[in-house]
């Protein structure tokens, strides 16, 4: 059995590979208003390459902002998990 660890690892690597991962990616970054030098940022957290725990909004107007970036975050796992349906 795959243990937690390997199993966050596994779905970080997922949601990369997702074939709309660079659309919502953009999307999101568009929809916070963030600039496009945060995608590298970005990708780390997405990544896990940086943990989003150690990340929190200092209100000292950071560019990019921590806040920021993790609600950029949040937006693009959302619209990579919700299923999409046609209709004709």
């Amino acid at each position: 059995m795959a243990s937690h660890a390997e199993s966050d690892k596994s779905d970080r690597t997922a949601l990369r590979n997702h074939p709309r991962y660079e659309a919502a990616l953009a999307s999101a970054m568009n929809r916070v208003g963030l600039p496009d030098y945060a995608r590298f940022q970005l990708e780390k957290i997405l990544s896990g390459e940086i943990d989003e725990a150690s990340l929190q909004c200092c209100h000292s107007g950071c560019d990019p902002c921590n806040g920021d970036l993790l609600k950029c975050v949040g937006k693009v796992r959302a619209k990579l998990s919700r299923k999409r349906f046609w209709f004709f």
